[in-house]
């Protein structure tokens, strides 16, 4: 499922999905509510949940929509400050939203939903700084987890989702990056692409229930940067 996004310049309301047992086109699902760019989404095995961005200025805007039908998005909701840039990740009963750029600074603030239900975020913890805009976000049912950001860190962190509270350190990408890709299994995470000091072609791997440095795991076909990346194993399905 791809949500919203920057298309020729402007912001898109579009949304699109693929059935990932077959190959082809993308076609066509739906809208957001609003036309938005550098937003954040996640879901489990029934709700998609896209939150904040950039329409015209940052909103802290949440929609959602139900997975196996097709249709608009619904309103869920407000996060705790209009930002853009954020990380995302989510459990089969949770959702994360985490860092991003706030109206004046980065932000270092982790906020959660329940995805089943609808109604405005709560206040989870902090991340390890305030420099963690655009972090790749990943999970298992258990932990989530966020990689790179900001100027390039190579700092990974994780936080339990069951529970609330500030993130603890993980360990270290092999290469430091902002505006990656991941994706992840329950078992492992991959975060590949982004940037630091030009476009990246490398994939780094970790186990997600352990701790420790990220591992090389091969390159993309070409080096890339601000792309997304899903799976349909992640921690909320």
């Amino acid at each position: 499922m791809w949500l919203g996004g920057e298309r020729g310049g402007s912001s898109s309301n579009v949304i699109d999905f693929v059935t990932f047992s077959s190959a082809g086109n993308a076609s066509d699902f739906g809208n957001l509510t609003n036309a938005t760019r550098l937003n954040a989404a996640h879901s489990n095995a029934t709700r998609g949940v896209n939150g904040a961005g950039i329409v015209s200025s940052r909103v802290n805007v949440m929609d959602y929509i139900t997975i196996a039908s097709e249709g608009n998005a619904s309103d869920f909701g407000d996060l705790l400050g209009a930002k853009n840039s954020l990380g995302s990740t989510a459990s089969t009963t949770r959702g994360i939203f985490a860092g991003g750029f706030g109206p004046s600074a980065n932000s270092d603030v982790i906020e959660y939903i329940t995805i089943a239900s609808t109604g405005n975020a709560s206040d989870f913890g902090n991340l390890l700084s305030a420099t963690t805009a655009h972090p790749a976000g990943a999970a298992s049912n258990t932990r989530g987890i966020f990689a790179g950001g900001g100027s390039s860190i190579d700092v990974i962190q994780y936080i339990t989702i069951a529970s609330t509270g500030n993130a603890s350190d993980f360990g270290d990408l092999v290469t430091g990056r902002a505006n990656g890709a991941s994706n992840s299994s329950k078992i492992l995470a991959l975060f590949a692409g982004g940037d630091n000091s030009g476009a990246l072609n490398s994939i780094n791997k970790i186990t997600i229930a352990s701790t420790g440095n990220a591992t090389d795991s091969g390159d993309l076909l070409a080096a890339n940067t601000h792309l997304q990346g899903c799976s349909n194993g992640h921690g909320g399905l």
